[in-house]
């Protein structure tokens, strides 16, 4: 009858409710899932300061250097019967590479300001004065000169970065 008592109590006891498992399971399944996501983040670099960033990001290519080119007189495309003419000076703002040793000065590379030289020429001669002192011209000028001259700019001297109007003189 001992096995009868036994059989009867193990159907009296009542079971162990599956809710019970499910308090202890969820929230360990939450903390890990919190967890593994910090580490992914952490490893992903979210939690990386802003000044590491800052040290592994090349400095900026800023103007370090100046070229300034000869002063130069144009005649403008005006239509009217006395011809109208533009005094213009150029300086190249040039950036060079802290580990440039071997790069060449613009002074010596043959050839360069007749290039520069003709392509002003021919930017700005087809240019009327109107068009030059209209809101905004001066800087489309500069862009388009930039552009012109970034063409003929030797590789092995720098990057041109930017083109100062020095002297603008419109007669």
């Amino acid at each position: 009858m001992d096995e009868q008592q036994e059989a009867a109590q193990d159907t009296q006891q009542p079971e162990p409710k599956r809710w019970s498992k499910l308090w202890i399971i969820l929230p360990l399944g939450f903390v890990f899932v919190i967890l593994g996501g910090a580490l992914g983040a952490y490893l992903a670099g979210a939690f990386s300061s802003a000044e590491a960033g800052e040290e592994e990001q090349a400095p900026p290519e800023v103007v370090n250097k100046t070229f300034p080119l000869e002063a130069i007189l144009i005649q403008l495309a005006d239509t009217s019967r006395k011809p109208r003419y533009v005094r213009l000076s150029v300086t190249l703002g040039i950036y060079f590479p802290e580990d440039g040793d071997g790069l060449r000065q613009l002074e010596d590379v043959t050839g360069f300001q007749p290039r520069v030289q003709d392509r002003l020429i021919f930017a700005i001669g087809s240019k009327t004065s109107s068009e030059l002192t209209a809101p905004g011209g001066r800087q489309q000028l500069k862009d388009e000169l930039l552009t012109q001259i970034r063409s003929v700019f030797p590789q092995d001297c720098g990057k041109l970065k930017e083109v100062f109007i020095t002297e603008l003189l419109i007669q």
